[in-house]
């Protein structure tokens, strides 16, 4: 399953910001983080360090296995529009129930953007 979302900066100048992942899936399967090689450059350092080369010349993270990661100081240029997706590869497909990605940015306390998937089995009519 492929997650499209855009990781975008302040419109007028360079910011930080903290971004938090939260996942909620079947403990069988993986999630990676597709992004801009220029976006895995304003990661901070602990995160930079996991990305590797992705296709089209980005790069890809593997998202741990955690409730909540957060990414602390995330620099975003002026401006910035960098198109990200998360790829989720469930083993088994996805269990029943419902299931959610959820991807937060925050300047300081206050919450600036985010989405939230919702997955579900698919039924086979």
């Amino acid at each position: 399953m492929e997650l499209p979302f855009l990781l975008a900066g302040a419109p007028a100048d360079d910011r930080r910001f903290d971004v938090e992942i939260a996942v909620h899936l079947s403990k069988d399967g993986r999630m990676l983080l597709e992004l801009p090689t220029t976006a895995a450059a304003a990661l901070p350092g602990q995160w930079r360090d996991l990305v590797k080369a992705g296709r089209d010349g980005g790069s890809v993270l593997e998202v741990p296995r955690l409730r909540n990661n957060a990414l602390c100081q995330v620099r975003l240029h002026a401006g910035a529009a960098h198109q990200c997706r998360f790829i989720v590869q469930p083993s088994k497909g996805v269990a029943a129930g419902l299931h959610t990605v959820e991807i937060r940015q925050f300047d300081g306390d206050i919450q600036v953007g985010g989405i939230t998937w919702a997955l579900r089995p698919r039924r086979d009519a």
